[in-house]
């Protein structure tokens, strides 16, 4: 009968010969690598062009007030904007709050794009419907002259329209 080789471990492992990514204990949004920190963040492409600004102002300012260096995916690619620093960890912490305020606000001031219609008319919600109808026509702190006018039956919503 023939002896199977042994399978042997080496006495030392060699080292990975990938950098190691270290996330920051201070921030878990930055990681540390090769002496630069770094970061990601996701924004929305229809957001890109507030961040890049007219001729890419806004970009070179942030780039230039964090010293960060800005990657941002060009039109018609996805991904993430990527922030790098060699500076320290304070900086690319500050770059990320001025891009999150930056985007805060362009979503505050963003015009609405959707309009989204449930249909409501369920039993429970046709009942849910006519009890309000009858609580609004009821209320004695409504002035009967507005009970009259204001609500009206004719003025509610039918309820299979609900």
């Amino acid at each position: 009968t023939s002896a199977k080789p042994e399978h042997q471990l080496p006495d030392e492992i060699e080292p990975s010969t990938e950098p190691t990514r270290k996330v920051c204990d201070n921030d878990p949004r930055v990681t540390y690598e090769g002496g630069k920190y770094m970061a990601e963040i996701y924004i929305p492409t229809a957001f890109h062009g507030k961040l890049v600004g007219l001729r890419g102002t806004m970009r070179r300012e942030i780039e230039e007030s964090t010293e960060c260096r800005l990657t941002i995916p060009r039109k018609g690619q996805k991904g993430n904007v990527e922030i790098k620093s060699f500076v320290g960890l304070e900086n690319v912490q500050r770059c990320l709050d001025r891009i999150e305020l930056l985007i805060a606000e362009a979503r505050r001031t963003a015009p609405l794009t959707h309009f989204i219609a449930i249909p409501c008319n369920s039993a429970e919600v046709i009942q849910a419907f006519e009890m309000f109808k009858e609580a609004v026509i009821a209320n004695e702190r409504v002035p009967v002259s507005a009970v009259k006018h204001c609500y009206k039956p004719l003025k509610f919503w039918s309820p299979c329209h609900v």
